[in-house]
């Protein structure tokens, strides 16, 4: 189907109103035209649900259904197809039904000629794109603030572990240093300052160790010198100590600095948060985590045998369903050219591939 051509679909149970309105478009000089007919209120939800097209023309009288009932099912089905509802009688009152419904427009057959027609149908199709474009920002802007929301959080997060962890035995550390002080000030007491230093020595060593793990989360050390691939094994060496009933298969291409380090950083917070899901929502045994690296392209996949999910249709779906790190990773993907593909179906696993082409990876240099 050519670009500028119109693909439409007339429901009329009417043989010769379809011939009439063939006949209107056969006569337009400006556009082209692919016409799809059929007479009933079932076989018109069929071609919706499987089809798209520019405009859908519905008489309003279809046997026993009418052309709201396949106009209110339709636009559910198929909201990007704007419709006009064709009728034999002028009335006020349906008029105004229609527009409830969801039509474009209301068109009365004895009033229709060509130019009426091709008019009423190049402005459903201006007006649905418009209608498009706003609810697509309007998505975009709520996704964007449900992130936002969900990064403050984080960010709480943060701050209460550092506030009830390293903080509190910092603090702790120093109460059992002025002791020390306080007890030893006019008494040689050798052995006790010796026990408290040493008790002092091992919180402090323990924070350390806390910090340092803290840190290497939010910046892994291995990244930037060797690359993606050893990132990644370097976590899970860690992460299988945390989960030891998970068994990991890795099939890592090694990939050493060839990447920029803004993609490095953004598939390994992609991979980070695919394996954090797993952890908190999957219930999963088994989990394969593979990184390929080519000429061409750069694709890192982590799938598991776990119980699955219902995968909505957009960033907004997922948000609304409280998926926000996918969210983010779907986020991510985008901020560096790439495309993710999810495949789960209930009690048979998941599968989260991101794919970035070798030539969106320039394009992409923003901070991730």
């Amino acid at each position: 189907m050519l670009e500028n051509t119109w693909k439409i679909l007339l429901v009329e149970d009417d043989e010769d109103d379809f011939l009439l309105v063939k006949g209107m478009l056969d006569s337009l000089k400006k556009n082209q035209y692919e016409l799809s007919w059929v007479q009933t209120f079932d076989d018109a939800l069929e071609t919706l649900n499987g089809d798209a097209f520019s405009v859908a023309l519905i008489d309003q009288f279809l046997g026993e259904d009418t052309g709201l009932d396949v106009i209110r099912t339709g636009m559910v089905q198929n909201p990007k197809t704007p419709f006009i509802l064709l009728t034999g009688n002028d009335s006020y009152d349906l008029d105004i039904e229609a527009a409830r419904a969801g039509a474009t427009d209301y068109l009365v057959k004895g009033e229709i000629s060509a130019l009426v027609l091709e008019r009423a149908i190049r402005y459903a199709i201006s007006r649905k794109k418009n209608e498009q474009e706003i609810l697509k920002n309007a998505e975009q802007i709520e996704v964007h603030h449900r992130l936002i929301q969900q990064r403050e959080i984080e960010r709480l997060n943060i701050a209460r572990e550092l506030h009830d962890g390293p903080l509190q035995e910092i603090i702790s550390t120093s109460f059992i240093l002025k002791d020390a002080l306080h007890e030893t000030a006019e008494t040689d007491q050798v052995a006790f300052l010796r026990q408290k230093v040493q008790e002092a020595l091992e919180t402090l060593q323990k924070q350390i160790r806390d910090i340092r793990t803290f840190c290497s989360d939010l910046r892994p050390p291995s990244l930037t010198p060797y690359g993606l691939a050893a990132a990644i094994r370097s976590h899970l060496d860690k992460f299988q100590d945390k989960h030891p009933n998970i068994t990991f298969y890795l099939a890592l291409d090694q990939d050493r600095q060839s990447l920029p380090e803004h993609v490095r950083l953004a598939l390994f917070r992609i991979y980070q948060e695919l394996m954090n899901n797993i952890i908190r929502h999957s219930e999963a045994f088994e989990v394969s985590i593979r990184l390929s690296v080519t000429e061409d392209n750069v694709e890192i996949e982590v799938s598991d045998n776990g119980i699955g999910f219902y995968v909505p249709r957009n960033w907004l779906d997922f948000a609304r369903s409280g998926h926000l790190g996918m969210v983010g990773i779907l986020e991510r993907a985008d901020a560096v050219g790439g495309i993710v593909t999810i495949n789960s179906e209930i009690s048979k696993g998941t599968s989260v591939v991101v794919s970035v082409p070798c030539s969106k990876i320039e394009a992409s240099k923003v901070e991730v």
